[in-house]
C-alpha cells in the first residue's frame, strides 16, 4: 500500500488532471491554515495525518467547510465520529480513482446544497430577528414590521436580510455611539436611521 505522502499527491495530481484547483497540505496544522486562508470548496481529509488527529480536524470543519474523509477503517470509531460531524462521505485508502472523482463531485455539489440551506436559515433567522425588534419595541404588528421591511427594501433596492442586517449594525452604533449625532454614522448605514425612526409611528 501507498504511503500517505503518496496517496495525496496522486489524488492532487488527479484532481488537477480534472481541472480542480488544489492545494495540498502534508499534515494537519498545515491545513487548519490552509482551510482558513484559502477557504475552499471541499476538504478531503486523511485520518492518519502525522501530527493532528483526523477527528479534531474534522471537528473544526464541522458546519464550517465540506469535507469527506479518507481512512484505512471504513469500520473505525473515528469515521463515525466523523459522519456524525457532518462527513460528506469517505474512501478506503488506496481509493480506486475513478470512485475517487466520483466522490468529489457528489461532495462538491452536496456541500453547495448544505451551504445553501445554512445561509437561507441564517437569512430567515435575521429576518424574524428584525420583525421581532420591531414589534417589540415599536408597537407593530408582525404583518405591519414586516411590511415596513418590505416597503424600505423596495425603496432602497436591497434584499430584506440586507435591510435587517443593516438595521442590526445601526443599533449596535446606536448604543456604542450614543453621544454621536447621526452625522457621523456610516454613510452606509444612515438611511437605516428613517426606518427605526419610522417605525415608530404605530400602523405608519
Amino acid at each position: 500500500m501507498e504511503d500517505t505522502d503518496t496517496i495525496r499527491v496522486i489524488l492532487a495530481n488527479v484532481l488537477a488532471a480534472a481541472g480542480y484547483d488544489v492545494i495540498e497540505a502534508a499534515d494537519g496544522v498545515t491545513g487548519l491554515m490552509l482551510a482558513e486562508s484559502a477557504d475552499p470548496d471541499l476538504a478531503v481529509l486523511d485520518l492518519h495525518l502525522p501530527d493532528i488527529s483526523g477527528l479534531e480536524i474534522a471537528r473544526f470543519f464541522h458546519q464550517r467547510l465540506p469535507f469527506f474523509v479518507l481512512t484505512m477503517d471504513s469500520e473505525s470509531e473515528p469515521v463515525k465520529k466523523c459522519n456524525e460531524l457532518g462527513a460528506l462521505g469517505y474512501l478506503v485508502k488506496p481509493p480506486d480513482l475513478d470512485m475517487f472523482l466520483r466522490q468529489v463531485q457528489i461532495a462538491l455539489k452536496r456541500g453547495r446544497e448544505n451551504l445553501h440551506l445554512r445561509n437561507a436559515l441564517r437569512e430567515t433567522q435575521v429576518t424574524c430577528k428584525a420583525i421581532g425588534f420591531l414589534m417589540a419595541h415599536h408597537h407593530l404588528s408582525e404583518e405591519a414590521s414586516y411590511q415596513k421591511l418590505l416597503e424600505f427594501a423596495t425603496l432602497h433596492k436591497q434584499r430584506i436580510v440586507e435591510v435587517a442586517s443593516d438595521m442590526f449594525e445601526a443599533l449596535r452604533y446606536l448604543q456604542a455611539k450614543a453621544d454621536k449625532p447621526a452625522k457621523e454614522f456610516p454613510k452606509g448605514l444612515i438611511k437605516i436611521l428613517d426606518l427605526l425612526k419610522k417605525s415608530a409611528q404605530p400602523n405608519a
